[in-house]
């Protein structure tokens, strides 16, 4: 885990962040042009309100000496600085449950879409609970995911090899809560990169108030591959946890709670936003995903700007509205 306080990464002076705290609702927009965000709650960075922007996903590229050889925060692009510095406080799915409340109460859930077949101008979506007749369908599952429902046969040759190709990867993402953010006691910012380790990067993610302590351990590639190999989700806790203790000490509690996800291995994501296009595919299929008939697309896979990100999640949803406000 690395200091609060300033220090020097590999010659290049770098200091710590206070971000602001955002209110309930208010719209804070990053210096990208596609930037923004709608708040649900708090946001706030790790370590007690401060960022460490000395090892940060983005900000920080190991050497094989262990050093940091990225600029400091401030010389980076004004982007790259927010993309680290905001989460929300109530994880995602208030931004779910605020926008089906703001929607008719046909909104079906347990549901799952079983194929996607044309009809005329339009399209039909067969599903468990019936078929619904739509002019514009917004496809936002996972590329991977494309032939399962049918919108793979219904793609242009050329885009249609280009997602028989997707690329699928190893992603843990595993949640350790503890009763209080030890590790601020000792002066650590809760935050970690860790090539080659069992967690490629870990977060603190505890609440503004400290009332618990919480750690966010991502697991990609390498990393992934290594803790799915524990199999049951207790055992990549016990594997996460010891990894931990390795860092910190053996006296590094046991959480009070945890879960550990293998993305990878749920049917609904197959690897999620650790996927990837194979290499050629952009230059056989530039405009993958453009619209496609009445089909459109969105989730962050499809994003023109920060893919893999929430942001881009919420780029291509916008685009994909646009696409079809211009076509109505």
């Amino acid at each position: 885990m690395t200091p609060m306080p300033s220090y020097n990464c590999g010659g290049t002076a770098t200091t710590t962040r206070r971000a602001r705290y955002v209110p309930l609702g208010e719209t804070t927009r990053a210096p990208s042009p596609s930037s923004s965000i709608r708040s649900t709650g708090v946001l706030r960075t790790t370590a007690d309100g401060s960022i460490d922007s000395r090892c940060s996903a983005i900000g920080c590229v190991p050497s094989a000496r262990n050093h940091c050889s990225a600029p400091s925060s401030a010389s980076r692009p004004p982007a790259e600085q927010a993309s680290e510095q905001w989460f929300l406080a109530e994880g995602t799915q208030p931004i779910a449950e605020h926008l089906e409340a703001t929607l008719p109460s046909a909104v079906v859930r347990n549901t799952p879409v079983e194929r996607i077949e044309l009809d005329g101008d339009g399209a039909r979506v067969v599903a468990p609970s019936g078929t619904y007749r739509t002019q514009r369908v917004v496809v936002a599952v996972p590329p991977q995911l494309y032939d399962g429902i049918g919108v793979a046969g219904l793609l242009p040759d050329a885009h249609r090899q280009a997602i028989s190709g997707w690329v699928t990867a190893d992603v843990v993402k595993t949640i350790l809560v503890f009763d209080r953010p030890f590790w601020r006691e000792r002066g650590l910012s809760g935050a970690v990169h860790a090539p080659g380790g069992l967690a490629s990067a870990t977060l603190d993610g505890s609440p503004a108030d400290g009332s618990a302590g919480v750690l966010v351990l991502f697991s990609t590639s390498v990393a992934g591959r290594r803790l799915r190999q524990a199999g049951r989700e207790q055992d990549r806790i016990a594997r996460a946890v010891a990894w931990l203790r390795e860092l910190l000490g053996p006296d590094t509690p046991w959480p009070v709670a945890a879960r550990s996800i293998d993305w990878s291995g749920d049917p609904w994501s197959l690897g999620g936003y650790s996927s990837h296009r194979a290499i050629g595919a952009w230059e056989s299929a530039p405009d993958l995903f453009t619209p496609a008939g009445p089909l459109h697309f969105a989730g962050t896979e499809t994003a023109n700007e920060w893919r893999g990100f929430m942001e881009g999640a919420l780029e291509s949803g916008e685009r994909a509205a646009r696409e079809i406000i211009d076509r109505s």
